[in-house]
């Protein structure tokens, strides 16, 4: 065993190879000789390591990463986009009626730092309007004196003869054979004394109803006059389930009584025009005197 140099003292004489004479031929690695056949093998090519970005493991993750970037991107760039009912700012104005105006009401918009903050589509909250213009009330119905007045106003504006029945006779027998049903008055008769021409007769019994009655037809028949009248005022305080007389078409008969009670058709002396309730196209179609 050879012992370590000292200072100062002669370097120790080389010691022999002990590998010196042996084959310096390198032992071939298994796999790497020539086949059995002699044909030369193809060079092995070296094994390379692939980058770590190059790995499957890591594209989904950065696929899903540049998605995020590209759309956090967008949206910074192209800004919230505007509501689509209302935009804000937008002064909602209600109906306004004469000669006050209704009070105008503003939309409410959220905070951008709000929107910010919860990464959300901004969205617009707007007070409710009101659209709906202040009502009228309903006018009130024209109220009728005359043929088809309720038993009430036809009381309250004609004064009942106590010689005859209860509701039968009134005004000292200008008024007589006066029917009530379902609360009104439908049917009447009139009597004009001394007898009056046929032109006055109408005039006096068109009083009887409402201003938008109109002649639908007249015609002399036999023994009397017919007239066809429509109103639709009166149609509509006619038009119930009971009465069912929603036209508004009244029949009326002018004739001359004479003294021994027969009727004929006088034009220049009418004594009497009957009312009553008839829907008739034509004289053709009336029944007769």
């Amino acid at each position: 065993m050879s012992q370590p140099p000292t200072w100062g003292s002669d370097p120790p004489p080389p010691q022999p190879d002990p590998d010196a004479g042996r084959s310096q031929t390198p032992t071939p690695v298994p796999g790497w000789g020539p086949p059995p056949d002699g044909t030369p093998r193809p060079p092995r090519q070296p094994q390379t390591r692939r980058p770590w970005y190059h790995r499957k493991r890591f594209l989904i993750p950065l696929a899903i990463l540049g998605v995020l970037v590209a759309l956090t991107i967008i949206g910074i760039v192209a800004g919230p986009p505007p509501p689509t009912n209302q935009t804000a700012g937008t002064t909602a104005t209600p109906a306004t009626t004469s000669p006050t105006t209704a009070p105008q009401t503003t939309p409410t918009t959220i905070p951008a730092s709000t929107l910010a903050s919860t990464s959300t589509a901004p969205t617009t909250s707007t007070a409710p309007t009101t659209s709906t213009a202040a009502t009228q009330p309903a006018p009130a119905a024209q109220r009728l004196t005359g043929f088809g007045a309720t038993d009430a106003d036809w009381n309250a504006t004609h004064t009942p003869d106590s010689r005859f029945a209860p509701g039968a006779v009134y005004n000292n027998g200008t008024y007589y054979a006066v029917i009530h049903e379902a609360g009104r008055v439908l049917e009447y008769s009139m009597r004009f004394s001394p007898g009056i021409p046929i032109t006055t007769a109408r005039t006096v019994v068109m009083q009887e109803f409402p201003p938008d009655a109109t002649t639908r037809w007249f015609a002399i028949k036999d023994t009397c006059a017919q007239l066809e009248v429509k109103s639709r005022t009166l149609g509509r305080a006619l038009a119930t389930p009971t009465i069912g007389a929603s036209d508004g078409e009244v029949i009326i008969e002018f004739d001359t009584v004479q003294s021994n009670g027969e009727a004929v058709y006088n034009s220049r002396a009418i004594t009497e025009a009957i009312l009553m309730l008839g829907s008739y196209a034509s004289a053709e179609d009336a029944p007769g005197c």
